[in-house]
């Protein structure tokens, strides 16, 4: 599974290249894909952003879009992906960023495997600025890891835990 330049690739053994896939879903001049995994049954997910929305695309084995959502949440003016992952029940989570004028707030939306959003939370974590990881447990837990400028021009990197339904732990 590859990521270039918008384009998907999709390899079952090395050198033998399955179907390939631009990232171009959502009819929008402004579409750029950030992240990219891969979940039961060979499925692909490839996220990023479409507009002023975080976008999600989901193919089948054969390359075929089987699902294609877009969210921003209210009063939110961007909603910007850096992270996918999938757990082993097939459930999609995206990571990433709603801003709203220069406020930049953590977002992270959960999606079922036939594409239902499950949920959304905007977390306030004030600490993280940079780019933000994402991380799925074997039990469903999500971590998310960032960075934060401190005032004596240093950054810190940071770490939060929350459980399958976006409650946070630590």
């Amino acid at each position: 599974l590859l990521l270039f330049f918008g384009t998907v690739a999709y390899a079952a053994a090395p050198g033998r290249r399955m179907w390939v896939k631009k990232f171009d879903h959502f009819k929008n001049k402004r579409e750029i894909p950030k992240d990219i995994a891969s979940g039961p049954k060979n499925t692909s997910y490839i996220t990023g952003f479409s507009g002023r929305s975080l976008a999600l695309v989901k193919y089948d084995s054969s390359g075929k879009v089987r699902w294609k959502r877009t969210y921003k949440p209210k009063n939110y003016t961007r909603a910007i992906a850096q992270e996918v992952e999938v757990d082993r029940w097939g459930n999609v989570y995206v990571a990433g960023f709603a801003r709203k004028q220069s406020d930049r707030q953590v977002l992270i939306v959960k999606y079922s495997p036939a594409g239902h959003r499950k949920w959304a939370k905007i977390y306030r974590l004030n600490w993280v600025e940079g780019p933000i990881s994402l991380e799925v447990g074997k039990r469903g837990n999500i971590y998310i890891a960032g960075t934060k400028s401190t005032n004596t021009r240093t950054t810190k990197q940071v770490i939060a835990k929350y459980n399958r339904r976006g409650q946070r732990k630590w």
